[in-house]
């Protein structure tokens, strides 16, 4: 059985990228001795690479608050807001998830936003669970030890910004 929920952990995790380039920026800052031109530059490179991981950790935050899953070969358990829901792995129509190139083929992640990924499982019944990288560091891995996942790559993987789903 895997258990999927918040942790510090797993939130460090998500943010690693954003914070070891924005520890990058304030270092270059210092260095540059707080030169205006400089900080112009580095205030639009925090703009382009660090900002939208930013949106997307609170946008994850939100969806996945109080959510627990545990996932089994037979069933998903959900405890979302205190209330348990039990759904069947058999009954399960599609499961994809939705990340990075980078964090499909590893390598360097130049944007914060790269490491942020999430699943969705979609029900015969048409209920559909969102599972963030918030919850677990992979999702993709954590998922395909018990159920078949298909993989989608996207620059910015927003839940709510996506038409996709």
């Amino acid at each position: 059985m895997q258990r999927l929920e918040f942790t510090v952990k797993n939130h460090l995790i998500a943010m690693r990228s954003g914070l070891l380039l924005t520890i990058t920026l304030v270092g270059l800052i210092f260095w540059v001795n707080f030169d205006t031109t400089m900080m112009t530059i580095f205030f639009v490179m925090f703009l382009i690479f660090i900002l939208p991981g930013i949106y997307l950790h609170i946008e994850y935050f939100i969806i996945n608050y109080k959510t627990i899953y545990s996932i089994s070969k037979d069933e998903i358990i959900s405890f979302k807001r205190g209330k348990k829901k039990i759904y069947k792995i058999k009954d399960i129509k599609s499961a994809k998830v939705f990340g990075s190139s980078t964090l499909f083929n590893p390598w360097f992640h130049l944007t914060a936003m790269e490491q942020y990924h999430f699943a969705t499982i979609t029900f015969n019944n048409g209920e559909r669970l969102i599972i963030t990288c918030l919850l677990c560091p992979r999702v993709d891995l954590a998922l395909e030890k018990f159920i078949q996942i298909e993989r989608k790559k996207g620059a910015c993987n927003s839940i709510l910004l996506s038409k996709s789903i």
